[in-house]
């Protein structure tokens, strides 16, 4: 069992139902992985939604696991990034 931290791309993609991404997010679940948000990639999602998009993907939002980013967490993102 893994967990994946689905980053905005994937989202874009699964919104428009690119594959292959579309079809790899939907069977995590079936093969035991857990899926895994933080709150950057729901506000760079939402934020290019219209608002009668926001009840479809509340519902799709809730069922993933939230992981809260601290700002120890963030600058070592940056120095892996670097």
């Amino acid at each position: 069992m893994a967990l994946y931290l689905v980053d905005t791309t994937a989202l874009i993609d699964l919104s428009k139902g690119f594959e292959p991404t579309t079809t790899w997010l939907q069977r995590r679940p079936e093969a035991g992985d857990d899926l895994g948000i933080c709150p950057i990639t729901i506000a760079e999602f939402y934020a290019g939604l219209s608002p009668v998009q926001y009840p479809d993907w509340d519902d799709f939002f809730a069922s993933l696991i939230f992981c809260p980013i601290t700002f120890e967490d963030s600058i070592q993102a940056g120095t892996w990034r670097s």
